[in-house]
């Protein structure tokens, strides 16, 4: 529920980005400057006394009038905590963990993704737009039109299914701390997954994945099917899942089956996006872009209420850099609420060390009841700096 009107954060005369909360706890005051740490610090009291005494002989001057309104602040339940308590000396994937198991999910979430975890970014390197084959993606289409007209010549094994995971209950999240979200890509790479097949392994149950169902159609080739944005029907665009027990050097294709938008920039030169986690390990973490063949085009795949309308194929062809890796395939950059939220834990971590006054106040909380949050940034209170009406 949002703020009301009469409990938005008023500013104050001392600082112009300086609000007040009513009822707070020491240990939380001191986070105005940035520190969640556990422990409280009278010292805060104090501090705010001194504020007010400089602001009182500054009015007491004469030259200036006091404009500042009482503020009944902000209410008790409106303290963002959904990074409270986060020791500052702790790392930033073992703060992102934490703060990841807080978050309320509408799915089932079975482990973090490792880019996220480590605040993965881009390699920070140009990287070169893909040149389009109308050749090559012509013959993609009529492949495509073959294996519907042909289905049953073809390979067609359900290798993911999200739905029939969800049905089953498996891998129940509950409230045992040995049981919470954690990532163990680390542990996985160069292990072979149980059986003889060669067929690649898809997991979307992590923050942001949205797969719902991987078909395999030939020995490297691979049919997928996205699911929409939560509270619509639509909206099969961006992409964000995991891959792993592949092998080296051969080429894989994947093709995005129910995109919706008529046109897409991977049409014009655009890549998704692969990051290897044993390329993290070797000390090379980040996004890169990959694939060749990129093609974009409309399919036979009809809407089950609209005849005439019909979706889109996204399809790109590749080859890991690696065997056996764990690897992470994204439309673009992912930015998660987790990862906002182990961002501005790291940024009030950094505060009391810099000129910088941020704060973190609780300005709602979405349907799922994750909070969302209210940020000030501004320069410290100082009486250099104070907001001030001559008369």
């Amino acid at each position: 529920m949002c703020l009301e009107r009469r409990d938005l954060p008023v500013p104050s005369l001392y600082g112009p980005y300086r609000f007040n909360l009513r009822n707070v706890s020491s240990s939380f005051q001191k986070s105005d400057f940035g520190s969640m740490s556990e422990e409280s610090d009278s010292s805060d009291e104090d501090d705010e006394d001194e504020e007010l005494e400089v602001e009182n002989e500054l009015l007491d001057g004469g030259s200036l009038k006091k404009t500042r309104r009482k503020s009944s602040g902000l209410h008790q339940d409106k303290i963002f905590t959904s990074i409270q308590g986060i020791n500052c000396k702790r790392s930033f994937s073992s703060a992102y963990c934490t703060i990841a198991n807080r978050v309320n999910s509408v799915n089932t979430f079975v482990k973090v993704a490792y880019p996220d975890m480590i605040g993965g970014k881009g390699a920070g390197l140009l990287e070169p737009l893909h040149s389009k084959d109308r050749n090559v993606c012509r013959t993609k289409l009529q492949s495509s039109v073959e294996r519907g007209l042909n289905a049953d010549r073809y390979l067609h094994n359900i290798v993911y299914d999200l739905d029939e995971l969800a049905a089953a209950e498996v891998h129940i999240r509950t409230q045992d701390p040995a049981e919470m979200l954690c990532n163990k890509d680390i542990q996985k790479l160069g292990v072979k997954e149980p059986g003889s097949t060669a067929r690649l392994r898809f997991e979307s149950r992590f923050e942001s994945g949205n797969l719902r169902k991987a078909i395999q159609v030939g020995t490297r080739e691979y049919d997928l099917i996205l699911t929409p944005d939560i509270n619509s029907t639509s909206h099969h665009q961006w992409f964000y899942f995991e891959v792993s027990n592949m092998e080296a050097n051969s080429t894989y294709v994947f093709n995005i089956v129910n995109c919706l938008k008529s046109n897409s920039q991977f049409n014009f030169g655009m890549k998704p996006l692969l990051f290897s986690v044993k390329e993290a390990t070797l000390g090379r973490p980040g996004w890169r872009r990959i694939g060749t063949d990129i093609c974009y085009y409309r399919n036979s795949y009809r809407f089950s209420n609209k005849r005439k309308k019909t979706y889109f194929t996204a399809t790109f062809s590749f080859k890991f850099p690696h065997a056996l890796d764990v690897c992470y395939f994204a439309y673009h950059f992912p930015y998660t609420y987790s990862l906002l939220l182990t961002q501005i834990w790291k940024w009030t971590c950094n505060a009391p060390n810099s000129s910088v006054y941020i704060r973190v106040d609780n300005l709602c909380s979405s349907l799922k009841n994750n909070q969302i949050p209210l940020i000030t940034v501004s320069a410290l209170d100082t009486p250099d700096n104070l907001l001030i009406v001559s008369i």
